[in-house]
């Protein structure tokens, strides 16, 4: 049995492809941000070391337990990523 179902205009044309394609490039681009996010973070840490003053030894071991967090936190910004 076939149904008749009334579609609205703007959907006449609606393509799975099309979402699939748009839904594709949006994620490519939310991982993109996503990575320029971790990296200004990272930089901002390091950053906040450098203003705090601090002595070498005190920025070694802060960075010391930054680095790992960091990675852990975001995975992409292991080296080699």
């Amino acid at each position: 049995m076939l149904k008749l179902v009334w579609v609205p205009k703007k959907y006449k044309n609606f393509s799975f492809r099309e979402m699939a394609e748009d839904a594709s490039h949006i994620l490519k681009g939310c991982k993109e941000h996503e990575k320029e996010i971790e990296r200004l973070l990272a930089d901002s840490m390091i950053l906040q070391n450098k203003i705090a003053n601090l002595t070498e030894e005190e920025a070694r071991h802060n960075l010391e337990i930054l680095i790992p967090w960091l990675e852990m936190q975001f995975p992409s910004l292991k080296e080699g990523d």
